[in-house]
C-alpha cells in the first residue's frame, strides 16, 4: 500500500499513518517523507504520471528492485527509487533514462 495517491487531476490523498511509518524506516527524515509524499502526488496534478514520463511510478524502481539500475538517473522525487529521499523533479541533465519534469509541469493541467 502507498501513503499517497492521486485519484483525479485535481485531487489527492495522504495517509498520516503510512507517512509516518515510511519515516521510521533507517536513514529516513521525517520532514523530507512528508514532503516528498505531498510533491510527488501534487506532480500528478501538473501532469506528470507514469504514462507520460518514463521511469515515473515504476513499481520496480526502488532501490535493488529490477529497473532501480534503469532509472537512476531519472533524480526526481517522482521516480520510486528517490521518493523519501529527496525533495526536487528532475532537470533532465543526466542523459539516458533521465527526463526533464520541470519542462513537462503543466500549471494548468488540473483545471481541465
Amino acid at each position: 500500500k502507498t501513503p499517497g495517491y492521486c485519484f483525479r487531476r485535481d485531487a489527492f490523498q495522504i495517509s498520516y499513518l503510512g507517512m509516518m511509518k515510511k519515516s521510521l524506516w533507517p536513514f529516513f527524515d521525517k520532514d523530507i517523507v512528508f514532503a516528498s509524499g505531498y510533491m510527488h502526488e501534487c506532480g500528478h496534478t501538473l501532469r506528470i504520471y507514469n504514462g507520460n514520463t518514463p521511469g515515473c511510478d515504476d513499481s520496480q524502481s526502488g532501490p535493488f528492485q529490477k529497473n532501480w539500475l534503469k532509472w537512476r538517473p531519472y533524480k526526481s522525487v517522482m521516480n520510486y527509487g528517490y521518493i523519501y529521499r529527496i525533495l526536487d523533479y528532475s532537470d533532465g541533465c543526466r542523459g539516458k533514462n533521465d527526463f526533464d519534469d520541470w519542462n513537462r509541469l503543466d500549471l494548468t493541467y488540473f483545471q481541465s
